[in-house]
């Protein structure tokens, strides 16, 4: 029995601007980035998904393919749960946060207030270049730590643009250099940026080639994990669609239903939420495992 796939795909766009990774903004006033057209969530179907005939069949093999997949994810990963393998975020949006909402507005104040002094740019460019160098470095020697200041200039960065949220996803999913991450941090709008994202997300997307880069994405979880516990609740929507989607691109779906979930309680405008959401429900599956489970199927005489 071939398996059928249901009618939606998340698709990259070349838009860039606020937030790079979101499907339609309901952002306002922030850019509104990848995928802000309505049609960034469009129709690529080979095969009508019809639930009506058998739902339990239909029911029984969508959860053979999740377990499939998630143990895909394990091979390739080494993580046997992502969300346990971060400490557990379960109910974050009820933690309680080392940042106080009231630094972190007072921060977000002081950001938007040098945007209008000295352009977009430049005090993007400025705001963002310790966050970007301290996160690049974690990457780069697989050792997750953000101070206590970068983490505020992200938080409150994050209320004034989504370019910086987009940098660090993008970072985790591509082996992007310093200078392309600062570059998508300050200045999205840039044909550069937009290409590095388009190339980043379109591999992810199309190319069966492109697999995740485990020791990143496991340095990257754990980065966005410590976002999660150290923000005030009303910023934790974020990271926490950011460990959805990472956790998505292992192949781990029903982590990532939960963690978008947990992001859309709190803030249920969040779109990259939004979007990771709407793939888990119609299993649509990085373009790695999407390949990898035909191939097994196929080997199996499924």
């Amino acid at each position: 029995m071939t398996r059928t796939k249901k009618n939606a795909d998340i698709r990259p766009s070349t838009d860039t601007g606020k937030g790079a990774i979101a499907r339609k903004s309901t952002d306002a006033g922030k850019n509104t980035g990848i995928g802000k057209s309505t049609d960034a969530i469009a129709t690529r179907s080979t095969a009508p998904h019809d639930t009506a005939t058998d739902p339990a069949l239909d029911t029984a093999q969508e959860e053979s393919m999740v377990h499939a997949v998630a143990q895909l994810g394990r091979e390739r990963s080494g993580i046997d749960d992502p969300l346990e393998f971060v400490g557990g975020l379960r109910g974050a949006r009820r933690m309680a946060s080392p940042l106080t909402e009231s630094v972190v507005a007072k921060a977000a104040e002081d950001f938007h207030a040098r945007r209008a002094d000295i352009g977009l740019v430049e005090a993007d460019g400025a705001w963002f270049d310790d966050p970007v160098n301290e996160w690049m470095n974690s990457l780069d020697f697989a050792d997750p730590k953000l101070s206590a200041e970068g983490m505020l200039r992200i938080a409150a960065g994050t209320r004034e643009t989504l370019s910086m949220r987009d940098a660090m996803l993008v970072s985790v999913l591509a082996p992007i250099t310093r200078t392309d991450m600062q570059r998508l941090a300050s200045a999205p709008h840039d044909v550069k940026s937009a290409k590095t994202v388009y190339d980043a997300l379109n591999s992810v997307f199309r190319d069966p080639t492109a697999v995740p880069d485990s020791g990143r994405c496991a340095t990257g979880l754990k980065l966005f994990a410590l976002l999660v516990r150290s923000v005030p609740r009303r910023d934790r929507a974020h990271p926490l669609a950011c460990v959805a989607y990472i956790c998505w691109w292992l192949g781990f779906l029903d982590e990532s239903r939960r963690c978008a979930q947990e992001s859309l309680d709190i803030d249920p405008s969040c779109s990259l939420a939004s979007i990771i959401m709407t793939a888990t429900q119609f299993e649509v599956l990085p373009a790695w495992a999407d390949c990898a489970i035909d191939e097994r199927n196929a080997m199996a005489g499924i």
